[in-house]
């Protein structure tokens, strides 16, 4: 008689977890490994990555339309120029 009792208990917890889950999620605005249904286009692409030393590289991003060289070392990264308003865009 104790196997309808544990089956009960199991479904509780796993509604729980189930209303648990759907608040972080509405909390956090679906965001994280388990969002279901299409993803947000991101705002900052890397186009290519071209390491020149160990600690020194050249990288062509695409942030918010407009396609950037930049230089990154430790010292920080620098934007070289403006890929698209130089003429050079892509073909």
């Amino acid at each position: 008689m104790e196997s309808p009792r544990q089956l009960v208990s199991v479904v509780a917890v796993l509604a729980l977890l189930l209303v648990v889950a759907y608040l972080l999620r509405r909390h956090t605005g679906g965001a994280g490994a388990f969002r279901l249904g299409p993803r947000k286009t991101r705002t900052v692409e890397v186009i290519e990555r071209v390491a020149l030393t160990p600690q020194h590289s050249l990288h062509v991003v695409k942030v918010a339309g407009e396609i950037l060289l930049l230089s990154a070392s430790p010292g920080g990264v620098r934007v070289i120029r403006n890929v698209e308003a130089a003429g050079r865009g892509p073909a």
